[in-house]
């Protein structure tokens, strides 16, 4: 059985956005109590966005066979986050990342941690499919 390259993509998104998340917090300045929670919200977030994202994936896999399909696929992930996040923290985090510095910025992390997981995702997007229209061209040669 072969497993469909998106639904790896999305089991790494999440993945990608707690770790930068985490690696923010631990790099932070705010005090405990400022962050405490914040993990669990993040958590909660991806959990939500990954079974809207996985019930996408598994009804819309015979279309999400081309490259420039994945990439739309995986930006409405992203937009399916943030959406989210206005949900449950009442904001739009990615519009208030710009208004405190870079350590002492929660909603930046919020936004950030999976700008970043989408860009190195998008990234292997790129990579694999690269590699196999090279390894197409090096066939129709031999």
């Amino acid at each position: 059985m072969k497993i469909n390259e998106m639904i790896v993509y999305c089991l790494i998104y999440p993945i990608l956005t707690m770790t930068f998340f985490m690696i923010w917090i631990s790099k932070s300045t705010l005090a405990g109590g400022e962050i405490g929670m914040t993990p669990i919200l993040v958590g909660i977030v991806l959990l939500i966005v990954f079974g809207i994202e996985m019930t996408l994936t598994l009804l819309l896999k015979k279309r999400l066979t081309r490259t420039r399909n994945k990439i739309i696929g995986l930006i409405i992930a992203f937009f399916l986050y943030e959406i989210v996040m206005w949900f449950m923290s009442g904001t739009l985090v990615l519009l208030e990342s710009f208004q405190e510095p870079f350590y002492e910025n929660i909603s930046g992390a919020y936004s950030f941690s999976s700008i970043i997981s989408l860009i190195i995702i998008l990234i292997l997007v790129l990579i694999k499919n690269g590699l196999k229209n090279k390894k197409n061209v090096l066939q129709h040669r031999i």
